[in-house]
């Protein structure tokens, strides 16, 4: 099974406005993901590619990098990739 992911850390709806409506953290958000998924897995017999496990941990974790990858250069394309899907979702491309 495929898991999901959280919204991106930055992501405008998590703010203390939004606690009651939707996930108002990005902490929150990817409990509620693996809550959903385990279980289903669990009940299914199948495991779970932990996609979702891996988007938080580089979303979260900033001495993460892959082996060998210098962690500025990790951090780096972090922001790179954030900054992208921020002017893909406003236009500014």
């Amino acid at each position: 099974m495929h898991q999901t992911w959280a919204y991106r850390v930055d992501d405008p709806r998590f703010t203390p406005a939004n606690e009651g409506k939707e996930p108002h953290t990005h902490a929150i958000m990817y409990q509620q993901v693996r809550q959903a998924y385990h279980p289903m897995a669990g009940k299914l017999g199948t495991g779970i590619l932990p996609s979702g496990d891996a988007m938080y941990i580089t979303d979260t974790d900033h001495s993460f990098a892959p082996a060998g990858l210098d962690p500025a250069y990790a951090s780096f394309l972090r922001q790179t990739a954030h900054r992208a899907v921020a002017e893909r979702k406003t236009g500014k491309h």
